[in-house]
């Protein structure tokens, strides 16, 4: 977790382009409420403690072409890295996708070695739960 000047903090889950803004705007117009924050926060952190969490590098491919309505010619993303957290606790799922061509590329390099590894020990691809504490009459 590291700090900005503009929003507050960041939250970095797996790999270095999996991150998320709380607040995600500092701005005082959005005027988000620490409640909901706080809610997304705990959601989003049991979710990944519990091995609802994947990210993804797809394969290299070129962006391909779509037509859109009113919009004309639009230029896919091609390769693309993406993450997921799976829903739980009442909450949807919630993910986010982006363009690989837009991290560096020992960044994106890093990133496939992580998961090529991750795929060894979880084959669905998700990150593994965390391990219960063991309950000890100390800790009761």
């Amino acid at each position: 977790m590291v700090f900005r000047d503009n929003s507050g903090r960041v939250i970095n889950y797996g790999n270095r382009w999996t991150d998320k803004d709380f607040p995600a705007c500092a701005c005082d117009g959005c005027d988000e409420r620490w409640e909901d924050l706080a809610d997304d926060l705990e959601w989003e952190t049991f979710a990944i403690v519990n091995g609802a969490f994947t990210e993804e590098v797809s394969r290299l491919r070129p962006p391909r072409f779509s037509y859109s309505r009113g919009i004309g010619f639009v230029k896919g993303m091609g390769q693309t890295t993406s993450y997921w957290l799976g829903p739980a606790d009442g909450h949807l799922g919630s993910g986010e996708q982006a363009r690989a061509k837009d991290l560096p590329k020992p960044v994106l390099k890093n990133a496939r070695d992580q998961l090529k590894a991750l795929k060894r020990v979880s084959p669905d691809g998700n990150w593994l739960p965390w391990p219960k504490r063991r309950v000890t009459a100390d800790r009761r």
